[in-house]
């Protein structure tokens, strides 16, 4: 009879120690799983974040605005009528490389305020937060704020002009709240 008890001890033991393996390899595979639908997941996100980020940028720079202002630098106010706002970053970025002081954009109707109206209108404010920044040389302008995010996507344009080997750069950078 000590036998059979010993053999059942040890057959109960046995598919305990199953059990437990069959447990580990199953909450191996479902993590596994779990991971890669997370990634894709997280691709499927940043593909439709890059998505918008195009788009928004295209609609952005293609906007036009009835009348937008800039101080010259004989203190004259120069009025624009339907600007877009590509016309007005690379005109203010060209203005400013040859003089023209930054603060001079600003204002109620300047190019810097009608670009920012613009923009919020364009992009979800409670959803994502943005970054417009334009580059020529040594000089820039930007808009929104600065990015310290990893999941930020951004759609860059360059515009070539004639006889000069900097581009101009304009680039929308978009991420989530």
């Amino acid at each position: 009879m000590g036998n059979v008890a010993n053999t059942n001890g040890q057959a109960a033991a046995f598919d305990a120690v199953m059990f437990l393996a069959i447990l580990l390899v199953a909450s191996a595979l479902i993590l596994g799983v779990s991971t890669h639908l997370r990634q894709a997941e997280d691709v499927s996100e940043f593909s439709d974040l890059h998505t918008l980020t195009t788009r928004t940028s295209n609609a952005l720079l293609g906007s036009t605005v009835p009348n937008a202002t800039y101080v010259d630098v004989g203190g004259g106010v120069i009025v624009s009528k339907d600007i877009s706002v590509l016309d007005m970053m690379v005109e203010e970025l060209l203005l400013v490389q040859a003089g023209v002081p930054e603060n001079n954009f600003d204002g109620d109707g300047g190019y810097n305020h009608r670009i920012e109206q613009v923009l919020s209108s364009l992009v979800d404010e409670d959803r994502f937060r943005f970054e417009l920044c334009g580059r020529y040389v040594d000089v820039s302008v930007s808009f929104g704020e600065a990015s310290g995010q990893t999941d930020t996507a951004a759609r860059t344009t360059e515009i070539f002009l004639p006889g000069v080997s900097q581009p101009i750069r304009i680039t929308l950078s978009i991420w989530p709240c």
